[in-house]
């Protein structure tokens, strides 16, 4: 067990509002490898790990309201994943966008 993973999980269940982000364009790439790794070290469920490098680094930088998640209105940068093996799916590039509808499905 890594002492990372356990931390960020450990703060997450205490109520700390936490995230896992990086100014690296490189490490920024693996940030659903350890939101995964924070689900198996330290018992994040999906929805806690997810939000560990979206919603809430969107929410300590106050930019929620613009960033974070699929909501109508918000600018979003969306990439497919195999849900199960943190893999690109269909696309190489994440698709930059404004979701315009609030039917995740048909978001542009």
């Amino acid at each position: 067990m890594t002492p990372f993973r356990t931390n960020v999980a450990l703060m997450t269940k205490a109520g700390v509002l936490t995230s896992v982000n990086s100014d690296s364009a490189e490490l920024a790439r693996h940030l659903n490898q350890d939101a995964a790794k924070a689900m198996k070290y330290g018992g994040l469920s999906e929805e806690e790990a997810l939000k560990l490098c979206t919603l809430n680094g969107a929410k300590q930088l106050r930019l929620d309201h613009r960033i974070g998640s699929i909501d109508v209105g918000k600018d979003a940068d969306i990439r497919d994943l195999d849900r199960h093996r943190s893999r690109p799916t269909r696309a190489s590039r994440p698709r930059s966008s404004t979701a315009r509808s609030s039917s995740i499905g048909h978001a542009t």
